[in-house]
C-alpha cells in the first residue's frame, strides 16, 4: 500500500463513530466482587452504613468499574476473556487495509461517580489516526475515545485507548 493511499484510509477513519454499549443495572453485589478482586477495601465502597454517611449517600464504584463494567459477562462479575475489545479492532485494521496491531497506551478520566443501580453507556469515537512509514511497511498511529455516561446523560468517565496497526498490504 502506497504512503498516499494509507494517508487517505487514515484521515477517512477520523471521527468514525464506533457504535454504543450499555450495560445492565450497577449491583452492589459486583462492586463488592470487584473490590475483594482487586483488593480495593475502602468503605466508600463496601460499607453502607458508612457511605451513608458520605456526600454520595450510598456505596459507589472505584473509578475503574467504568470500564469494568463493559469488560464483564451480563449478570455475574466474571471478566470476560482476554481480547474482548478484538473484533472491533479486526475490523478497523481490515478497513485500513493493516495486518498488526499493538495497545499502545490506555488512559481513564473519571467525572461522576457510578453508584448502584446506575445504567452505563459507553460510546467509542475515532479521535485520530496519523499515517507512520516503518521498516516494516505502512502504519497508522490510532487514538479511540470512549464517553461513559449514566442513565441522568452525566458524564462518567472517558477512556482514550492508543494502537499502533502496521503491515500493509
Amino acid at each position: 500500500m502506497n504512503q498516499e493511499l494509507l494517508a487517505e484510509k487514515a484521515l477517512h477513519a477520523v471521527g468514525r463513530d464506533l457504535g454504543q454499549e450499555t450495560s445492565l443495572p450497577v449491583e452492589k453485589e459486583a462492586i463488592r466482587q470487584y473490590c475483594e478482586a482487586t483488593g480495593i477495601l475502602d468503605p466508600l465502597y463496601l460499607d453502607e452504613e458508612y457511605a451513608k454517611s458520605t456526600p454520595y449517600g450510598g456505596v459507589i464504584a472505584p473509578s475503574l468499574f467504568g470500564f469494568v463494567a463493559f469488560t464483564m459477562l451480563p449478570g455475574v462479575f466474571e471478566p470476560v476473556a482476554q481480547g474482548a475489545e478484538l473484533p472491533k479492532i479486526a475490523r478497523l485494521m481490515k478497513e485500513l487495509g493493516l495486518k498488526g496491531a499493538l495497545d499502545a497506551g490506555w488512559k481513564l478520566q473519571s467525572f461522576t461517580p457510578i453508584h448502584v443501580g446506575d445504567v452505563l453507556t459507553r460510546s467509542g469515537r475515532i479521535m485520530e489516526a496519523v499515517p507512520k512509514q516503518i521498516k516494516i511497511g505502512p502504519a497508522i498511529f490510532c487514538t479511540i475515545e470512549y464517553t461513559v455516561t449514566n442513565q441522568r446523560g452525566e458524564l462518567v468517565c472517558i477512556e482514550t485507548w492508543k494502537y499502533f496497526f502496521f503491515g500493509g498490504e
